[in-house]
């Protein structure tokens, strides 16, 4: 789930300044929603860090959700009628949502990774980490073919890839809750 969802990202991310030109009209937006993205990124993990040990499933639910509502909100965002400034605030609350949500939801990948892993949690650490890199290569390569089609479609992909996540939380339940059990810990083999 953490690649797709990293895959996910990064099929936007890599083409951010595309992607702010596309939707607002205007390059000019890219640097101040670069940093609505960080300092949103900031609020999200100081969040995260607050629910993330007590309400882990919770908290993993409503991060991708808000990943799904922030990226499909700039898909909007490109096809709103209105000006510049009416464009450039739509995406502002997107990348906001969107920087938030991305920032958080490392941190309840890792914690559930480590959970699970018990006394592997080196090992299982390690594996999430050569995950996230393929997330990284495989949705840059995504949004390249996507981008050969429209911009637009960089987030449209974006969004049906974290939705897939988000329904894999929701039916299937995957991450662990706060204590689990020490019969349930898995143990990862290299």
């Amino acid at each position: 789930m953490a690649v797709v969802l990293i895959s996910a990202h990064f099929l936007s991310y890599t083409y951010f300044a595309v992607l702010v030109t596309e939707v607002t009209g205007t390059s000019a937006a890219t640097v101040g929603l670069l940093a609505v993205f960080g300092c949103a990124g900031a609020v999200g993990t100081w969040l995260v860090g607050r629910y993330n040990d007590t309400v882990p499933r919770r908290t993993a639910s409503v991060t991708i959700a808000v990943f799904a509502v922030g990226v499909g909100l700039l898909a909007v965002a490109s096809v709103l009628g209105g000006g510049v400034l009416a464009r450039g605030t739509a995406a502002a609350v997107a990348v906001a949502l969107w920087g938030g949500a991305f920032a958080a939801a490392g941190p309840v990948f890792q914690t559930g990774v480590m959970r699970l892993a018990g006394p592997e949690a080196d090992r299982a650490s390690s594996v999430y980490v050569t995950g996230f890199q393929v997330g990284i290569a495989s949705g840059s390569a995504l949004g390249a073919v996507l981008l050969g089609r429209s911009a637009l479609w960089l987030p449209v992909g974006s969004t049906v890839l974290v939705a897939l996540v988000l329904l894999v939380v929701l039916v299937r339940r995957p991450v662990p809750t706060a204590d689990v059990p020490d019969n349930q810990h898995v143990t990862v083999r290299l």
